[in-house]
């Protein structure tokens, strides 16, 4: 039998047996248990894009494990369920695109965040009073990457979205995107915000970060003011990304809590 044969065959296999030996795991947890402990790595691979469609955040955790699977092809597969999933693991995706050797799980780990990290259209409410956008940040962490920006923004944009009255801006608008939405919602003032992460301060068991925001109207972006957000933590034992992490996120919901304060004077 030839080879290419041989694969087609094995190919055809996958898709004929995996349903049968699947066809009972259809919760959540019978979903996350065959993930977790089957020895057919068909079944994994099933599993998990079934999680994928299942649109529970307890199969998120689940997934992100999952990207340590020995086998490439359920490796991917969770990739790709946390992506369709979208309820969170862009961290874990992050963290596990860094050590991936494997070209195809690569692509599929990449698909996902991005699929995580589009952005929808802006949706304006009744409710809606300013329209923030987030400029690249600008990170002394020193830190490799987009990772700290991209941080910094997500965090804002789960506090503006746990808001009564801002929105945030797509990463991706222009100026002329800006000024037509803002031309049409007539009440509501654009404001620009530009951070900037200093690097982190480690001393005697304690740990200091500031994060500097300058406020900008727009989209003209005409200066309105600066803001410094010092945060520290105590009691840190050595060198702790995690702990970094945290200060950023608070910092960064600190920002967009004071967005009112500075569209106070936005014209």
């Amino acid at each position: 039998m030839s080879r290419r044969l041989y694969s087609i065959l094995f190919a055809a296999s996958v898709l004929l047996l995996a349903p049968a030996l699947f066809a009972k795991a259809t919760s959540t947890g019978n979903l996350v248990r065959s993930l977790q402990t089957s020895d057919d790595f068909r079944v994994r691979t099933q599993a998990a894009l079934s999680l994928g469609g299942s649109k529970s955040s307890d199969a998120v955790e689940p997934l992100c494990n999952a990207l340590d699977d020995d086998n490439t092809t359920v490796r991917a597969a969770a990739a790709a369920a946390i992506g369709r999933l979208h309820l969170g693991g862009d961290s874990c995706l992050e963290r596990r695109r860094k050590a991936e050797k494997n070209a195809t799980v690569k692509t599929a780990i990449k698909k996902a965040i991005d699929v995580l990290r589009a952005e929808p259209e802006p949706d304006f409410t009744s409710g809606t009073r300013f329209y923030v956008a987030v400029g690249k940040t600008t990170d002394n962490t020193g830190r490799s990457g987009d990772e700290v920006s991209n941080l910094v923004r997500k965090s804002m944009r789960e506090t503006a979205e746990s808001s009564n009255n801002i929105l945030m801006a797509p990463a991706s608008e222009t100026t002329t995107q800006a000024k037509k939405r803002l031309s049409a919602h007539k009440g509501v003032k654009g404001l620009y915000l530009l951070p900037r992460v200093g690097p982190p301060q480690y001393t005697d068991k304690n740990l200091k970060i500031r994060i500097e925001i300058a406020y900008f109207t727009y989209p003209s972006k005409a200066l309105l003011g600066m803001l410094g957000i010092p945060l520290s933590a105590q009691g840190v034992r050595g060198k702790s990304r995690d702990i970094e992490d945290q200060l950023i996120e608070a910092a960064s919901e600190r920002a967009i809590e004071k967005v009112p304060s500075f569209g106070s004077d936005v014209q």
